[in-house]
C-alpha cells in the first residue's frame, strides 16, 4: 500500500508541475496582452495628429494648411492607424483567450492533482493501519512465543 501511495504522490507531483507551467504560460500571455493594450493609445494619438493636420488642411491653403495632394496621404495614414488599432485589439483578445484557456487547463490539472493526493492519503493510511496491525500481531506472537519457551 505504501508503494501505491508513493505512485499516487508522484502522479500528483507531475500534475502540479504541469499546472504550474500552464499558470506561468497564462501569466506570460496576460503580460503580452497588457503590452499590446499599451500600444493602442500611442497609435490613437498618431491618428489624432493626422486628423488635426487634415482639418487644418480643410481650412484652406491660404491659412498655411496642408496642400490637397497631401490630404490624400493623410487619409491613407489615418486608415493605416485604424487598421493597426484593430489588429492590436484582435491580438490582445487572442492573448487573453489563450491565457483563459491555459488557466482552465491549469484548473483541471489542479483537480487531478488533488484527486491523486487524496488517493495517496488513503493508501498511506491503509499502509499505516496494516503496519500497526502487523506490529501488534508481532508483539502478541512474541509474547506467546516467550511464554511457550518457559
Amino acid at each position: 500500500m505504501a508503494h501505491r501511495a508513493m505512485k499516487m504522490r508522484l502522479r500528483a507531483a507531475k500534475y502540479i508541475t504541469s499546472m504550474e507551467k500552464y499558470r506561468h504560460k497564462a501569466t506570460i500571455l496576460r503580460e503580452k496582452a497588457a503590452a499590446t493594450k499599451d500600444k493602442i493609445p500611442i497609435v490613437e494619438d498618431r491618428m489624432k495628429e493626422y486628423e488635426s493636420d487634415l482639418r487644418a488642411g480643410a481650412s484652406g491653403v491660404a491659412s498655411g494648411g496642408v496642400r490637397p495632394r497631401d490630404q490624400s496621404k493623410l487619409h491613407v495614414n489615418i486608415r493605416k492607424c485604424q487598421e493597426k488599432i484593430i489588429a492590436l485589439q484582435r491580438r490582445m483578445a487572442a492573448y487573453e483567450a489563450r491565457a483563459t484557456h491555459a488557466m482552465s487547463i491549469s484548473s483541471q490539472k489542479k483537480v487531478q492533482a488533488d484527486i491523486f493526493e487524496e488517493k495517496a492519503k488513503v493508501f498511506q493510511d491503509e499502509a499505516d493501519n496494516l503496519g500497526s496491525r502487523a506490529d501488534r500481531l508481532a508483539q502478541a506472537t512474541a509474547a506467546d512465543a516467550t511464554a511457550v519457551r518457559r
